[in-house]
């Protein structure tokens, strides 16, 4: 099977922190930002020039009229040199399979969207970690109901015993939200993960309790900084629902 990505667009958003001096709120039809960090009057900010890019990160800008300019982080697909997008021949099945081509390429592929990834040596890394989304992290992806608009994950990883739990993974594509949480291992190399419970939502309430939902993933970096996941989920309930794609979490 020939694997030919044919776009390494970086498409998605990051849900802000609470704690986050820039999060972006809409308030009578307008959308505003406190970005004064001396917590003053925000008027002086009332034309503060915000862009939002299609990389997971808002808020780029200038901060207001102390002059300083806030600049975003350069995001870990960049950093890692990964390499993702839509297959060129997408296939029916839901999986998610990560193949070793050499020490320096790791394949992580979805059924509709593929990512080259420099691997870390996994052999060599040690302590525990926790793995989130940041304002570094982005995602790619779509389902039957549309593009992904949001996606947040998380997990905690013991690389000494190779127990991965915690694991979270929202994603919200239109006004469908899919909550999976899984667990898994690190074993000679390679990475495991396993859905323990799913559940997906619409403005209704819940849809379904039962989703199929297929994990993996490659950690980037010298020392694992970053973590490369895919996913592919289909509702039980209704196998026309569906939403697959991939992300990165740091730590």
């Amino acid at each position: 099977m020939t694997v030919n990505p044919s776009e390494t667009s970086t498409d998605g958003s990051v849900s802000c922190a609470t704690d986050s001096s820039l999060c972006l709120q809409l308030f009578d039809g307008q959308v505003i930002g406190d970005t004064d960090t001396n917590g003053g009057d925000d008027s002086s900010d009332n034309n503060e020039n915000t862009n939002f890019g299609n990389n997971g990160n808002n808020g780029n800008g200038n901060s207001g009229g102390n002059g300083q300019t806030l600049l975003k982080p350069e995001l870990t697909v960049d950093i890692q040199g990964v390499s993702w997008g839509r297959w060129d021949n997408s296939v029916d099945d839901n999986f998610v399979v990560i193949s070793q081509v050499d020490d320096n390429l790791v394949l992580v592929a979805t059924s509709d969207y593929l990512a080259q990834v420099n691997p870390a040596p996994i052999g060599k890394l040690t302590g525990s970690h926790n793995y989130a989304t940041t304002i570094a992290s982005s995602f790619i992806g779509n389902g039957s109901a549309g593009d992904i608009s949001s996606l947040i994950a998380g997990m905690s990883v013991d690389f000494e015993t190779g127990v991965i739990d915690q694991g979270t993974l929202a994603v919200l594509v239109a006004d469908q939200a899919w909550n999976i949480e899984f667990e898994g291992s690190v074993n000679n190399g390679l990475v495991e993960l396993n859905a323990s419970s799913g559940q997906l939502l619409d403005s209704t309430g819940i849809i379904s309790n039962s989703i199929n939902a297929n994990l993996g993933g490659v950690f980037s970096g010298n020392t694992g900084s970053a973590f490369v996941g895919g996913f592919d989920l289909i509702d039980e309930m209704n196998t026309y629902n569906t939403v697959n794609g991939l992300f990165t979490i740091e730590r």
